[in-house]
């Protein structure tokens, strides 16, 4: 369950306008660390869902902000 959150963090900071290879991608998702600490990896699993509830909350944000321009802008929203 850790290596999952570990692989969404790995995934979160990568920076796709660089060129990245699957070769690279792979690489990165096979340094994963391992714990025998059980407060440890709780702790990290709880960032983790944070961490997605919050990259949920901004993607309907950003999705409201742009239905707000858009009908500034008198088009529709997928126009963008």
């Amino acid at each position: 369950m850790t290596a999952t959150a570990q692989w969404r963090h790995t995934l979160r900071d990568t920076n796709v306008a660089e060129p990245y290879t699957g070769k690279k991608l792979l690489n990165d998702l096979l340094k994963l660390k391992t714990t025998q600490d059980h407060n440890l990896k709780t702790r990290i699993l709880s960032l983790d869902h944070e961490i997605t509830a919050l990259d949920q909350v901004i993607a309907a944000k950003e999705r409201e902000m742009n239905n707000l321009v858009a009908g500034l802008c008198g088009v529709d929203s997928h126009q963008f």
